[in-house]
């Protein structure tokens, strides 16, 4: 698959690495079947001093770009076609135990939350609530962003 002006994916995250390490912003990976939310979330995220490193569209995509990339933190959706962000979750937390992941969900109730947690999700939250809520998840994660200007 080829990233930005046709750069492999992997050589687009090593330099995707090396300006996160330079500039200390943190780099998130969006996993979700929308393309609404992935539009719409790397402004919030830009802004709260996240950087979106990328975007993938189910969980088995979500993998593949979590093990080229290695996002600072990984953010799920639940119910995705091809891999759910449940069976996602299960494996990135094998593949990069590091990496915290949060899933943010329609979907979200007792039972799922539990499951999420177990699976390896640090935190689970719900589309329907504010967008603060998924940027404190974050900021409590990655703790506070550390933008430093270019010199």
């Amino acid at each position: 698959m080829l990233g930005v002006d046709g750069l492999q994916i992997a050589s687009c995250g090593r330099w995707l690495s090396a300006l996160s390490e330079r500039y200390r912003v943190k780099c998130i990976l969006i996993v979700d079947d929308s393309p609404l939310i992935r539009r719409s979330w790397p402004t919030s995220l830009e802004q709260g001093g996240w950087m979106v490193c990328e975007e993938a569209e189910n969980g088995r995509d979500g993998i593949i770009k979590a093990q080229q990339l290695h996002p600072d933190l990984i953010v799920l959706d639940l119910a995705m076609t091809v891999m759910s962000g449940l069976e996602a979750a299960r494996e990135l937390n094998h593949l990069t135990p590091t990496t915290p992941l949060v899933m943010f969900t329609t979907l979200s109730n007792p039972y799922l939350n539990k499951e999420a947690l177990t699976v390896g999700v640090r935190a689970v939250i719900d589309k329907s609530g504010s967008a603060a809520l998924l940027i404190n998840s974050i900021q409590q994660l990655l703790g506070p962003s550390a933008v430093k200007p270019p010199s």
